[in-house]
C-alpha cells in the first residue's frame, strides 16, 4: 500500500517541470532566510528591550540614591552641629533626642537601597550616633546642674535685693523725720547688714557654681571633636561608598588624607580660639 502511494508521488513530481522546482526552492531558500533572520532580529531586540529595562531600574535606583544620600550627608552636618553645641542646651526644655530623628529616619531609608557592603557602614553609623548621644549628655548633665544652681541663687540673689531697695527706702524715711523711732531704725540697719552679708554670700556662691560651668563647658568644647572622631570616620567611609554607588570616581586615600588634614585643622582652631577668649576674660 505504502509502495503504491510513493509510486503515485513519485509520478506526479516527475510531472511537475523543472523550472517550478527550481522556483520552489528558491523560494523555500528565501523564505529559512527571512526566518533566520527575523529570529535574529527577535533576540536582539529582546536583548535590547532587557538591556534598557535594566538600564532604566538601574538609573532609578540610582536617582532615589543621589536624593536619599545628599539628605544623608546634610542631616549628618546637622547631627554634629548639634552635639559640638549641646553643652549649651537646657536639657529640662529640650528633648535632645529630637535632633537625631531626621538622621536616623533617613539611615533607615539607606537600609533599603544601598549595596550590602555599604549596609554594614549604615547599621554602624546608627549606632555610633545613638551611643555618641548617650555620652555627650552624660558629659553635659553636670553643666546641667550647675547652671539650673546658677539659676537658683540669682532668683535668691534678686530676692535679696528687692528686700535691700526696701529697707534703704525706709531707713531714708525714718532719718529724714523730726522724730525717727531709734529702735526701729537700729532693727532696720541691722537687718540691712544683714541682708548684705546674705547677699555677698550667696553671689560668692553663685561665681563660684558659675566659673565650674564655665571651665567644664571650655573642657567639652575642647574634647568635643576627638569624641567626635569615630562618628566622623564612619560618616567619611559612608561618604566614599556613597559616591561609588552614585558612579563619581573617588581617591578613597587621598580623600580620607583631606578629611583627616580638615579634622586636625578645626580642632586646632577651636582649641586657639578657647584660650584666646580664656585669655581675654582673665
Amino acid at each position: 500500500m505504502i509502495a503504491e502511494i510513493m509510486a503515485c508521488v513519485n509520478y506526479f513530481v516527475g510531472l511537475v517541470p523543472d523550472v517550478i522546482w527550481s522556483g520552489v526552492i528558491a523560494s523555500v531558500l528565501t523564505l529559512s532566510g527571512v526566518l533566520i533572520s527575523n529570529r535574529s532580529n527577535t533576540k536582539r531586540l529582546r536583548m535590547q528591550l532587557e538591556h534598557d529595562a535594566t538600564e532604566k531600574s538601574r538609573e532609578r535606583i540610582t536617582s532615589i540614591r543621589r536624593e536619599i544620600y545628599l539628605r544623608a550627608t546634610d542631616e549628618a552636618h546637622q547631627v554634629m552641629r548639634h552635639f559640638v553645641g549641646l553643652s549649651e542646651i537646657d536639657l529640662a526644655e529640650t528633648n535632645t533626642s529630637e535632633a537625631l530623628h531626621g538622621f536616623q529616619s533617613i539611615l533607615s531609608k539607606m537600609k533599603l537601597v544601598v549595596e550590602p557592603a555599604t549596609l554594614t557602614l549604615v547599621n554602624s553609623l546608627d549606632k555610633e550616633c545613638s551611643s555618641l548621644l548617650v555620652k555627650l549628655l552624660l558629659k553635659v548633665q553636670p553643666m546641667q546642674d550647675l547652671r539650673t544652681e546658677v539659676f537658683g541663687l540669682d532668683s535668691v540673689l534678686d530676692f535679696i535685693d528687692e528686700h535691700v531697695a526696701k529697707t534703704l527706702a525706709e531707713i531714708k524715711l525714718l532719718t529724714a523725720s523730726a522724730e525717727p523711732d531709734g529702735q526701729r531704725l537700729n532693727a532696720l540697719m541691722k537687718s540691712h547688714e544683714s541682708q548684705l552679708t546674705k547677699m555677698a554670700e550667696h553671689k560668692q556662691s553663685r561665681d563660684a557654681k558659675q566659673e565650674q560651668v564655665d571651665r567644664l563647658s571650655n573642657a567639652y568644647a575642647k574634647t568635643i571633636y576627638s569624641e567626635l572622631m569615630p562618628f566622623g570616620r564612619l560618616m567619611e567611609k559612608l561618604s566614599i561608598e556613597m559616591r561609588g554607588e552614585l558612579g563619581l570616581s573617588t581617591d578613597a586615600v587621598a580623600y580620607s588624607a583631606e578629611m583627616e588634614r580638615l579634622r586636625i585643622e578645626m580642632g586646632t582652631l577651636t582649641e586657639e580660639t578657647l584660650d584666646a577668649i580664656h585669655s581675654s576674660t582673665k
